[in-house]
This record gives C-alpha cells, structure tokens and sequence, in this order.
C-alpha cells in the first residue's frame, strides 16, 4: 500500500512539473526574450557584440556565464551608471528584473528550437549573383531547362508544350488583346519555317494596337483618369 502511494505521489508530481516547465518557456519568450530584444540587442546582437558578448539566444548566455555567476543580474540591478546594464535611457523596471531573476532561478531552460539573429549581410538580397549552369541535357531554352531541374526536384511533370495554334492565340491575346483573324491563322499554319512565331511577334510588337493596349494598361495603373 505504501508503495502504491509512493507511485501516485511521484506520478502528480511529474504531471505538476509539465505545466510549470511550460511556463517557464512562455516566461523567456514572452517577456524577457522581447525586453532583451528592445534593450540589449543593439550592443548585444547580431550586429554589435561590446566584450565579446551576445544576448539573443539563451544558449549564448548560458555559454557567457552570465546567468549562473549573477552577472547578468547584477548588471541590470547596479545603481552604479558606469556599471549599470542598459547603459543609456530608463534602468529596466521592477517586474522586468523580476521576471529575469525568476526564469534564472528556475534554471534558465534554453526553449527548443530558438536560432539566433540572422545577420543583414546573410539576407539572400545582399548576396553576390551567380549565373547558374546550364544542363547540356536539357530543353533548348535555358529557362526551360533551369525548370525542368526544378521539376526533377520537386518529382513535377510539366505539361507539354502547347500546340501552334494555341500559342498563336496566347500571342495575340497578350499582346494586342483581340485574338487572330481566320486569315491570320491560315497564314501561320501554312509558314512552316522555324522563324515563323518570331515574325509573328515583331510584327504584332510594331502593330499601333499593342502601344494602345498596354498604354491604356499603365494609365489605369496610374490612375491616369483620376
């Protein structure tokens, strides 16, 4: 019987614990996360480590040991300006430090999956443009053949190409807005020669109707009758 109750006891037990860990990782990224964020990431942070010293993981102030020592406490509480951490505007309030010494005390957990700041440089717009190789193997036109290694990665079949007639009316539509005439398709489908849907395109870009369609296309966009 007694040891029946011994199980029980630590069985509530481990229950209590989950909910408590729970909320010691809301506290971090709820409140202290977003005040470090506000107030030490600048000289902290991704972009400015004064004494070698970054905040915004939690994992990298357990490595500072500034947690355990008290240092990062101490910091924070000191009444001395030379010392006092943030350095500059308002001391950190009351229930901020509170916060602090409370998710400290309970052990600081480090939350699952916290990454830290990406650095600006890092960004995909910063970096150096490469042009990209294109397969010997592929289609003719070097963006169909950059796609088709796309489609391979992603396990896509595209659909295959449209037939003549069906790209002929796609141009006229796009270009000059009104489909082909009768005559203009008898036209196409009798020029057999490869050259044939680029003569298309020139003439329909040199036709007076393609200015007016994209003209009046950007005026709306400039709310031009406004």
């Amino acid at each position: 019987m007694n040891r029946a109750r011994c199980f029980l006891f630590l069985f509530v037990l481990c229950i209590a614990a989950v909910p408590l860990r729970a909320e010691e990782g809301q506290l971090y990224l709820k409140e202290i996360k977003p005040l470090l964020q506000a107030r030490c990431y600048a000289c902290h942070g991704v972009l400015k480590q004064e004494s070698d010293l970054r905040l915004d993981t939690a994992q990298q102030m357990h490595a500072a040991g500034i947690l355990k020592s008290g240092k990062l406490l101490a910091r924070v509480t000191s009444e001395d300006l030379d010392h006092r951490m943030p350095p500059e505007g308002e001391p950190l309030e009351a229930e901020q430090i509170a916060s602090i010494r409370k998710w400290i005390e309970a052990g600081a957990r480090v939350p699952q999956g916290e990454v830290a700041e990406i650095a600006p440089q890092d960004h995909w717009a910063f970096q150096r443009i490469e042009r990209p190789a294109i397969p010997a193997d592929g289609p003719a036109n070097p963006i169909d053949a950059l796609l088709a290694v796309k489609y391979k990665q992603q396990g896509l079949t595209p659909t295959p190409q449209a037939s003549r007639l069906i790209l002929l009316r796609r141009l006229y539509l796009d270009l000059i807005g009104i489909p082909p005439t009768t005559a203009e398709i008898a036209a196409f489908e009798k020029d057999k020669s490869p050259q044939a849907y680029q003569q298309v395109v020139t003439r329909l870009l040199d036709d007076p109707r393609y200015g007016e369609r994209w003209g009046r296309h950007w005026m709306d966009v400039w709310r031009y009758s406004d």
